[in-house]
């Protein structure tokens, strides 16, 4: 019989691959909100450059919070 295996490895690898991924999510989000509303109202590149910026802060804000959430369970 093989003992219980840890897990730990998998899961770090993981959120090694999650996290990166959801903050350029979220800035590829932001941009193409801000792309397509700026051909549609004509204000190229101005709600492109602040979507852009929401995305990257929406992003560290989940990245951040979701680090936070393992420390807390870690503990």
């Amino acid at each position: 019989m093989t003992p219980p295996q840890d897990d730990n490895g998998w899961r770090n690898a993981g959120m090694a691959l999650m996290l990166p991924l959801m903050m350029a999510s979220a800035a590829l989000i932001g941009c193409a909100i801000g792309y397509y509303l700026d051909r549609w109202l004509g204000t190229r590149p101005w709600l492109f450059l602040l979507f852009l910026v929401l995305g990257f802060v929406t992003g560290a804000r989940e990245t951040i919070k979701t680090v936070r959430g393992l420390n807390k369970k870690k503990k």
